[in-house]
């Protein structure tokens, strides 16, 4: 249970960076430099915890995760330029990554099952992608996306175009 438990606290970390880049377009330069800096944080974070399979230094991510929290929770809650969705579901990704990592130390070892264990990883990242794609559409990048189904591509006109 615990490689699952720390996959899924790696996608929520993951979540949470790519909310707050996306969040960062088109921001005021103060919170530009603030999301920008805590997502490539969360990113980077996120990229070493899978890649090594349990979260690096896991004391400091959770301090990083509440400040980034406290730092961002006056913008989204003052009625800022920024999308206040966004922000709200990026915190969302904190708050879950934060408390995954606060349970990590109270789970016994246990043998891993690989059914239970791809299971509760897909589950978290249905969760993940559940908070953060609706949070990524409602930013500046979000907002001028495409939707979907009108995707097209103009035909060339007709001849050879002389």
């Amino acid at each position: 249970m615990r490689a699952a438990l720390h996959a899924c606290t790696a996608i929520a970390a993951l979540g949470a960076g790519i909310v707050h880049l996306g969040a960062a377009v088109g921001a005021p330069v103060l919170p530009l430099a603030a999301l920008l800096a805590l997502g490539a944080a969360e990113l980077g974070w996120a990229l070493v915890a899978l890649r090594i399979g349990r979260p690096p230094a896991p004391r400091t991510a959770t301090a990083v995760a509440v400040i980034g929290l406290l730092a961002l929770a006056p913008l989204a809650l003052g009625g800022s330029a920024l999308h206040v969705g966004a922000l709200l579901g990026a915190a969302a990704l904190q708050l879950l990554a934060a408390v995954l990592l606060a349970l990590r130390p109270r789970l016994r070892e246990a043998p891993e099952r690989p059914g239970r264990h791809l299971l509760s990883v897909l589950a978290g990242a249905l969760l993940v992608g559940a908070i953060a794609t609706p949070s990524l559409a409602a930013t500046t990048a979000g907002g001028s996306a495409v939707p979907h189904g009108e995707h097209r591509i103009d035909a060339p006109p007709a001849g050879h175009g002389h």
